[in-house]
């Protein structure tokens, strides 16, 4: 009787025994899997890793990259809004089928531009005076672009209040801030030929760092005479987190929402 029972817990034992090492394994083979992997969302957007057209400069032992690009025809400009929406620069390539993007202007808590702003001949807001955001780039219905202080008097296509301004009658305005930080810089600037500048100022380091807004003025400035191209008027667009550049596959896209775009057509 002692020998069964003795034969029967040696049995139990090794049924244990081996139906732990089975489970064992399988939770091994199982845990050492390759996990399912995602496949990234289908992109038509095709990026590279310099701008076609850039200068660099170094201020004050930090260097920064300026890149640019012309738009000879402002009728190919539009000016898409984005408060509500808050869709991505990506987005906005690929749905409005857009041959460049930049950042538009600034946006308020509750998603409401900061001044003036006209899109498709419609008025989203009017102008409101402010020190800060002293300046409207605009394009009439007639193609006509300028950067002024007041509301044009003529039919505008799009406009946006926006700010500060940079160069006026091609004189580097002189900034005075109460607070200025480093951060990636967006502008928009006319030529005496009716054309449009687009920049993006960077730090090489850092993409999404950026000069000082006072200094931007000084650095136009710099490029111009690497360029022997003009500028008639400047003015500053959102930058930093909000701003978002692509230009002949050169992207660099934003960390957090932006207000609006401008979408050069073919």
């Amino acid at each position: 009787m002692k020998r069964f029972l003795l034969a029967i817990s040696v049995a139990v034992a090794c049924g244990t025994f081996f139906g732990l090492m089975y489970m064992y394994t399988r939770v091994t083979l199982y845990s050492r899997s390759t996990p399912p992997q995602i496949s990234p969302t289908p992109s038509t957007i095709h990026t590279v890793i310099n701008p076609k057209q850039f200068f660099d400069i170094t201020q004050d032992n930090r260097s920064f990259r300026i890149a640019w690009f012309t738009v000879q025809n402002p009728d190919t400009i539009s000016l898409i809004p984005n408060f509500r929406e808050q869709n991505t620069s990506r987005a906005a390539l690929e749905t409005s089928h857009c041959l460049d993007l930049v950042n538009g202007g600034f946006y308020t808590q509750e998603k409401k531009p900061t001044g003036l702003f006209v899109t498709h001949g419609e008025t989203e807001e009017v102008f409101q005076p402010n020190t800060l955001l002293n300046g409207i780039f605009s394009i009439t219905t007639q193609g006509q672009v300028s950067i002024t202080s007041e509301p044009p008097k003529e039919s505008l296509r799009i406009a946006l209040q926006t700010g500060p301004v940079l160069f006026r009658n091609g004189y580097p305005q002189k900034l005075r801030l109460i607070e200025d930080e480093f951060a990636r810089r967006s502008v928009v600037a006319t030529t005496v030929t009716n054309a449009v500048l687009f920049f993006v100022l960077y730090d090489r380091e850092n993409p999404y760092q950026g000069p000082l807004l006072s200094e931007v003025p000084f650095l136009l400035t710099q490029w111009q005479k690497q360029t022997t191209q003009e500028v008639r008027d400047a003015i500053n667009l959102d930058g930093g987190s909000a701003s978002a550049w692509y230009s002949e596959g050169f992207f660099l896209q934003e960390l957090t929402a932006v207000g609006s775009f401008f979408c050069v057509l073919q």
